[in-house]
């Protein structure tokens, strides 16, 4: 037999040819490839807010209303958190009748703010508390909300970061020189005593000596001092405000000793604290 011919034209009949790609190599885009990669950016607008018209509410410099910086106090990010109370300190500044107004929705949210991780975040409460909410809101608007703060300073007194302690304790601080009748009464006296008792315990001083330990100590001394002279003077005022005349003794018969045990046990704290101060 002979062999088999070629044929002249070898791309007739064929309806598709096989590309062969070498390894490792890229395959090349189709005509038809379409690019479906895009960009996005995101416009902030820190110094406005146009969702809705607040024409005559009581609004911040970055016009938002109290409820709307409260809502942010409970955001994920540190700069939203501490930019939600500086607005406050703001807003309260300008209007602080809004602090009466919003009472319970305003402390509630300052009170889980006490024990927040960020250190910028407890810095602009205390600054919140001291320059605006507690001088609006006074001692009468307190009296309902000391049980709600004192809850959250003692998870904060007892936290496991040293600097939420410290920060706690001047808070505490800020608490009681806004109000300081209401935080000289026995149960928030001995309260807080005894967060100032465990402070200085060995247990929370650790064994070894070092200068940030001994800082520490430091200022858990010294608003300590502070705190008992602010009770002290209340207790005192208080003392002086309920005294009665001094020919009225003789007059009181028995009813003088019952008012005598009863103001003796009202101060027993105080008294043990003196103590306690004045012990060398």
């Amino acid at each position: 037999m002979g062999k088999p011919s070629k044929r002249k034209n070898p791309g007739v009949g064929v309806d598709f040819r096989r590309v062969k790609h070498k390894v490792g190599k890229k395959l090349p885009k189709a005509q038809n490839d379409t690019n479906t990669d895009f960009k996005s950016r995101s416009i902030n607008l820190p110094t406005q807010s146009l969702a809705q018209d607040k024409a005559g509410a009581a609004v911040s410099e970055r016009n938002l209303t109290l409820k709307e910086l409260v809502s942010q106090l409970s955001h994920h990010n540190t700069h939203t958190r501490r930019d939600a109370l500086a607005g406050l300190q703001q807003l309260l500044a300008a209007h602080p009748a809004e602090a009466r107004r919003h009472a319970a929705l305003l402390l509630e949210a300052l009170a889980t703010r006490v024990a927040d991780g960020e250190q910028p975040v407890r810095t602009a409460l205390l600054s919140l508390l001291r320059a605006a909410a507690l001088p609006a809101l006074g001692p009468a608007a307190l009296s309902p909300f000391i049980p709600l703060f004192m809850a959250h300073l003692s998870a904060a007194l007892t936290h496991l970061s040293a600097d939420v302690r410290l920060d706690a304790l001047a808070v505490l601080e800020a608490l009681t020189e806004a109000a300081p009748q209401l935080m000289a009464g026995d149960e928030q006296l001995s309260c807080s005593l005894g967060h100032y008792s465990g402070l200085l315990s060995r247990s929370n001083r650790g064994k070894s000596v070092k200068s940030q330990a001994l800082t520490g100590l430091l200022k858990v001394t010294s608003s300590l001092q502070r705190f008992l002279n602010t009770a002290l003077a209340a207790a005192a005022a208080a003392r002086s405000n309920m005294g009665e005349a001094p020919g009225a003794a003789g007059a009181a018969g028995c009813n003088n000793s019952s008012s005598s045990s009863s103001s003796s046990s009202s101060t027993g704290p105080l008294l043990a604290a003196r103590s306690a101060a004045a012990a060398p």
